[in-house]
């Protein structure tokens, strides 16, 4: 994800999470369903934050915004699961319920995948950003 497209993105996601609150309201703030809610929340924060700048001072650390955003795709994809198996989980469960478990778990795997290798990643022209940062602050 090239970092532009972070922030909108971010706001994209925390804006679906609100609605989604005010449209099924007790129904996403039950507990199964309200953990999902907060990791996307988180999600969306965390792509709003990547947006906004290069880096993230926590403490001592820096943390680049291609880790955030790597850490945002994988709470995406842990929130994809939870929010399946609490569908899977409900009395009552259909066949597609299963299915779209089946799915949603292979597409957070991927969506895992892609997050993790991200956010340990470096691309070149990071890499040869951070060391001109470092050589001239030396």
């Amino acid at each position: 994800m090239n970092r532009r497209w972070a922030l909108p993105f971010g706001f994209a996601i925390v804006v679906v999470a609100q609605v989604l609150v005010a449209v099924f309201g007790g129904t996403l703030l039950t507990a199964p369903y309200v953990l999902g809610y907060l990791l996307l929340t988180l999600a969306g924060g965390l792509f709003i934050v990547a947006g906004t700048g290069e880096t993230l001072v926590v403490g001592d650390r820096t943390v680049p915004w291609y880790r955030l955003v790597g850490l945002a795709d994988v709470l995406l994809a842990v929130t994809m699961v939870v929010w399946s198996v609490a569908d899977a989980t409900d009395d009552g469960t259909t066949t597609a319920e299963l299915l779209v478990l089946v799915a949603s778990v292979g597409v957070a795997l991927a969506l895992g995948y892609a997050g993790m290798g991200l956010a340990r990643d470096r691309s070149p022209a990071l890499a040869r950003e951070e060391e001109e940062t470092a050589a001239t602050t030396e």
